[in-house]
């Protein structure tokens, strides 16, 4: 047993390693290439809670299917630098209101698909790149409920089109274990709105190459938004692949 356990840690630390000369987006670069295109697919499950006037509503928001393309540009005049920009398209299935320690409203509402837009650039800094900052614009066209006419005054629901766009600031941690694998964490502030709706997003993602032209990533999305009538949490967790070439 002694000499298994050995054994096991010397080929996890075989594998346990840092990689040299790469940026924080090796697994999307390969042979040197200046451009990198990919395409992401992932499922997810949301619940959204709403406080309106002292009352909580929650609801789910699951998204059987988010596409998201992009490019990846790694100038060879600046070292350790990459630029990312990447557009995606999310399906939402809409479910019951349920008001905490109340009724169930039935929800016929239909959801347009979610569209995203982002711009951000990546630089490394510490020895072997193995940690490094990233930051840029993220802009989100997603939908609401008008939970506030409908509660308040008995409104029909329906649906409300949220346009916000965000600074974003984060963390990147690059490493191996068995194949690369790349750590972020980022925190988003909102500076534009299209109906006044404002405040943070927050994402931890988690992406590693399975194969040389693959990856599998998951992620936790969370946005705490408010405007003058309501404060909005929504917590998404989500998996999916990828696949650049």
């Amino acid at each position: 047993m002694k000499y298994f356990r050995s054994l096991v840690i010397f080929f996890i630390g075989l594998n346990i390693n840092q990689v040299h000369g790469k940026n924080l987006d090796y697994f999307l670069k390969s042979n040197g290439d200046e451009f990198n295109y990919f395409i992401q697919t992932a499922a997810s499950l949301g619940i959204q809670k709403e406080k309106v006037s002292n009352i909580m509503t929650s609801t789910e928001q699951n998204s059987p299917m988010t596409i998201t393309a992009g490019f990846a540009f790694f100038p060879s005049s600046i070292e350790k630098l990459s630029l990312l920009a990447t557009g995606s398209l999310s399906y939402i299935v809409p479910s019951d209101i349920k008001e905490e320690g109340g009724s169930t409203f039935s929800n016929n509402t239909k959801l347009d698909p979610e569209t995203g837009f982002s711009f951000h650039a990546h630089k490394s800094y510490t020895y072997r790149n193995v940690t490094g900052f990233f930051g840029g614009l993220d802009h989100e066209v997603f939908y609401l409920y008008n939970t506030p006419d409908f509660l308040g005054s008995g409104k029909e629901l329906k649906s409300v089109t949220q346009k916000i766009t965000y600074g974003t600031l984060g963390l990147a941690f690059a490493q191996k274990f068995f194949t690369p694998f790349v750590f972020k964490m980022s925190a988003s502030q909102s500076f534009s709105s299209k109906t006044g709706l404002k405040g943070q997003r927050y994402l931890i993602d988690y992406s590693q190459k399975y194969s040389e032209n693959m990856w599998y990533h998951i992620f936790v999305k969370r946005h705490e938004l408010q405007d003058d009538s309501r404060e909005l949490k929504i917590t998404r967790l989500g998996v999916g692949v990828g696949f650049y070439y």
